[in-house]
């Protein structure tokens, strides 16, 4: 096939396409109408070269062209949404909807309908359901406008004279997320936090004019029980002072490690992992509302081996995707949403080929897992954004 040949089969072949969608913006359509150009000049000078005529311009060899990009951009598809897994989709929002945990979560609605809300620890093992807890406690004070949160790389003053540090943080318009373990900023960070909070709040009425909402912001920290003495009489310090306009959460495995003087400003809300009939009820009711049958014997299997209600959740997922209707000996895919997490986390911070290659090895394990290539896609996708 010559030249002409072959661009004429890629024009019949655009116009079959179809029309681009209206969705497409006005520098897409301009750099596709760029890059047409480009490619149409770049083939008239190949012909010239070709016939014996002189070329204008230098070229490569046709093995090393550039690959016409305009051609990819008009066959793409845009994804503007992913649907949520079923751990997002049914965790509860509100502290009402928790049909596990009911005594804690009745707990914390007494405390939110009460004139002025504490400090919390929220003491359990990692496996117990803190964070959901937690959610659902700031959609109670707040208001659904705590659930649109964003992830940011935040700049704070360091300790040292004049320099700067960058953390990154997740935050809503009421709270602040950090955790004061693993970030080696956490102390610059949780001062400049305060700091800013303090300001807006000595600009602003104690009281929101909007829906009446209180006007203080929260503070979540995680891992608080691992954290450094010193930010540990950090916190104290900011329980002591700024309590009008700052609230703090902490969330720890145990509370050996905590100073009294933080555990008695704290109302202590202890929360053990589910028990395993509470994940297959969970997992049962999950099943009825997604349509399709889920055994008992396969909930108990995957309620016994996930340990925590998430993992099982994720676990389900994965089984359905990979086989349905279930088989006897159907397997169970545990904790691939923290394998993908890990994953995500190194590609973002290293995104080379290298990497790419290094991570292959826990890819193919994952299909070997039978976890399927569609959910490993769309966590992979949701984590890059986080």
């Amino acid at each position: 096939m010559n030249m002409n040949d072959d661009k004429a089969s890629r024009r019949s072949y655009f116009h079959s396409s179809g029309k681009m969608s209206e969705r497409r913006t006005e520098s897409v359509k301009a750099f596709v109408a760029n890059r047409n150009k480009s490619w149409q000049s770049s083939d008239s000078n190949c012909m010239s070269c070709i016939q014996g005529r002189s070329c204008r311009t230098n070229h490569k060899s046709p093995e090393k062209k550039t690959v016409n990009e305009s051609w990819y951009i008009r066959r793409a598809n845009v994804v503007e949404s992913l649907r949520q897994f079923w751990a997002d989709k049914y965790q509860p929002s509100s502290l009402k909807a928790f049909s596990y945990h009911k005594q804690e979560a009745q707990l914390l609605r007494k405390c939110v309908s009460s004139d002025s809300i504490p400090h919390f620890m929220f003491k359990g093992p990692s496996i117990s359901g803190k964070k959901a807890l937690m959610t659902a406690l700031l959609g109670d004070i707040f208001g659904d406008a705590c659930l649109q949160m964003s992830h940011d790389l935040r700049f704070f003053q360091s300790q040292r004279k004049g320099a700067q540090v960058v953390v990154p943080i997740t935050s809503s318009a009421h709270h602040v997320e950090l955790n004061v373990k693993s970030e080696p900023n956490a102390m610059s960070a949780l001062m400049g936090l305060v700091k800013e909070i303090s300001n807006a709040y000595s600009l602003t009425p104690q009281v929101s004019t909007l829906n009446f909402r209180p006007d203080y912001k929260v503070i979540l920290l995680y891992e608080a029980d691992r954290a450094p003495e010193n930010i540990l009489h950090l916190i104290k310090w900011i329980m002591d002072c700024y309590t009008d306009c700052c609230k703090l959460i902490l969330c720890c495995d145990d509370d050996v490690h905590m100073l009294e003087s933080v555990r008695n400003r704290c109302k202590v809300v202890n929360v053990n992992a589910p028990a395993t009939h509470q994940m297959m009820e969970f997992l049962v009711r999950i099943s009825k509302k997604e349509g399709f049958d889920l055994p008992m014997s396969l909930a108990a299997k995957i309620a016994t081996k996930a340990k925590d209600l998430r993992s099982a959740i994720m676990a389900l997922e994965a089984c359905k995707a990979h086989n349905y209707p279930f088989a006897n000996d159907q397997p169970i895919p545990i904790f691939w949403e923290e394998v993908l997490v890990e994953i995500a986390t190194k590609i973002m911070a290293d995104p080379s080929p290298k990497r790419l290659f290094l991570v292959r090895g826990k890819l193919q394990k994952l299909l070997v897992d039978f976890v399927s290539p569609q959910l490993i896609l769309q966590h992979l996708h949701r984590c890059s954004f986080y």
